[in-house]
């Protein structure tokens, strides 16, 4: 992700105040909140597992929600794009549209 174009350019993406809620495999960044990893053999403090917990509740209702989209708009099944920069955001919204 370091060489992301929403790394590298992120007020191209974010404005003040906005992020984005990741897993465990990212690494904390301005615009990236990623859950917290467990360190060998120690638990998560009882604040971390539950934010962590909240992020995961987070995860599977956006997950619901594609589905539902995906089965109510039968096109975006076949929407297999990777969204790199502008044009392909807009190559994506006009599908969608």
């Amino acid at each position: 992700m370091a060489n992301c174009a929403l790394t590298t350019s992120p007020t191209d993406y974010f404005s003040e105040g906005q992020y984005l809620l990741a897993d465990s495999a990212f690494l904390p960044m301005e615009n990236v909140v990623p859950a917290y990893r467990r360190q060998r053999h120690q638990p998560l403090p009882y604040e971390q597992n539950d934010f962590n917990r909240h992020l995961s509740g987070v995860g599977v209702a956006i997950e619901n929600c594609i589905g539902l989209w995906k089965n109510r708009f039968q096109s975006l099944r076949g929407l297999r794009l990777r969204i790199a920069n502008k044009q392909d955001m807009v190559r994506a919204t006009a599908w969608i549209m």
